[in-house]
């Protein structure tokens, strides 16, 4: 008959050994004791406060601009500026930027008996300069201040002999003689398949054959990227991209002393997406399969909750295009080049997809973005398709001259959206907030 070892969990025991099993110190009746342990998880102490924090509301923008200035101590002079240094040296009457300029002659017009003084270069140089100063604003807030980390404790659940196996949860139980026999199991099995949240440590619960079997038990996992193995327990780092709405999985081995193998399947899930029941699940998979998102914390999280901002959606959405190059002039004062999102907002103008802010001189990236402004966005990545029915089902999407109309209308028709469950779909809530987790199931459903 099979036994399973509860108290092997992840990777059994290691005999003689720190870590899972120490020696213990009594030993009765001929038995070679050894501790088992497990792991218990702590969660963190903490309390809420008011504090003011800072928001940001404007990222501080900076751009390369060429530095020009002249290298003679008679000729002070510091600009930014062509239409400035053309000035200056206009009013010495020498404009010719291609030579080497005294205060007022070229050098070819200065006799040879005439002494140059000062002999004034115009050197230039690439420096980085701040465009737009950060725009920021004191908030009070509530915030979660930790009083004490969260952590994980071995603790001691039980004793085993080395040597016969026998297996007692305290040695004031123990009441039979070491038989002084080892039982080598004949073969292991572990689950097919196991799901654990990213950032999250977990046990593999092996069973040996025959029953009374035992021996240690290491993990090994296949890819250390996505799953770590401590020799004892594996950990989730970051989901494995998979096939359609499913993450992939990594194959973790569990190998006895004497060789015996037996593998599981390991699913790590971003630690906010675990319902698999929640609207957005199978969205959140499918665009991370397909590299339009990454998740956040280093792919710990995707924050479903989250609003989305607009650089955020049109960088989705460039993605699921392809991520194609660009090929025009920034034609927005609020995006830097070393930005996230650069190539992605200028594709998104360049196709006809965003026309900007306040008059296009802005594209506001940390703005929220609205549901009326998502489905805008997807309406023209399909080439702004004309809906089969002008009439409007939600009441709050009346006005026919408002430029998301016939967005919001060919969005329902494709079943991108239903409107508002609230108001049982009979609004839209166009100027609602789009959060990451909506954003992701409006591009999903327009794919699929």
């Amino acid at each position: 008959m099979k036994k399973t070892l509860a108290i092997f969990l992840v990777s059994a025991i290691i005999l003689g050994m720190t870590g899972s099993m120490a020696k213990a110190e009594t030993d009765n009746y001929g038995h070679d004791w050894v501790e088992v342990t497990e792991t218990v998880h702590h969660d963190a102490v903490a309390h809420t406060e008011t504090q003011t924090v800072k928001i940001v509301d404007q990222e501080e923008i900076t751009a390369e601009r060429t530095h020009m200035y002249c290298d003679g101590t008679n000729c002070p002079f510091d600009t930014f500026s062509e239409e400035e240094l053309d000035k200056h040296f206009d009013e010495k009457e020498a404009v010719n930027l291609e030579y080497i300029l005294t205060c007022g002659k070229k050098l070819e017009e200065i006799s040879d008996d005439e002494v140059p003084y000062p002999n004034i270069a115009v050197i230039s140089k690439v420096e980085t300069v701040v465009v737009q100063e950060e725009i920021s604003h004191e908030e009070e807030k509530t915030v979660v201040v930790i009083d004490k980390p969260a952590y994980d404790e071995e603790v001691v659940v039980g004793y085993k002999c080395s040597t016969c196996g026998l297996e007692v949860e305290s040695l004031d139980e123990v009441d039979s003689v070491c038989t002084g026999e080892k039982v080598s199991p004949t073969s292991i099995s572990a689950p097919d398949k196991l799901t654990v949240a990213a950032g999250e440590t977990s046990e593999v619960e092996i069973t040996f054959e025959p029953g009374g079997a035992y021996d240690t038990v290491t993990l090994s996992s296949e890819n250390k990227k996505y799953v770590r193995t401590n020799g004892k327990n594996f950990i989730g780092v970051t989901p494995k991209k998979g096939e359609g709405t499913n993450p992939g999985s990594v194959t973790v081995t569990a190998t006895t002393s004497e060789g015996l193998t037996a593998t599981t399947e390991v699913t790590v899930l971003f630690n906010d997406v675990m319902d698999s029941s929640a609207y957005f699940y199978k969205p959140v998979y499918w665009a991370y399969n397909n590299g339009i998102t990454t998740g956040k914390s280093g792919g710990e999280r995707f924050a479903p909750s989250d609003t989305c901002t607009r650089a955020q959606i049109v960088t989705f959405l460039w993605r699921l295009a392809g991520e194609p190059e660009v090929d025009i002039d920034n034609p927005f004062n609020d995006i830097s080049k070393d930005a996230y999102y650069y190539k992605a907002v200028l594709w998104a103008y360049e196709n006809g997809i965003t026309t900007g802010r306040r008059g296009g001189e802005t594209f506001d990236p940390n703005g929220t973005c609205t549901r009326r402004e998502i489905v805008t966005f997807l309406w023209r990545y399909a080439g702004k398709p004309n809906p089969k029915s002008m009439d409007s089902k939600f009441t709050d999407i009346t006005d026919e001259s408002a430029y998301y109309y016939k967005a919001v209308l060919w969005a329902v028709e494709k079943g991108i959206t239903t409107g508002k469950a609230a108001t049982n779909y009979t609004t839209f809530d166009p100027l609602g907030e789009c959060t990451r987790g909506m954003s992701v199931t409006f591009i999903y459903r327009y794919a699929n």
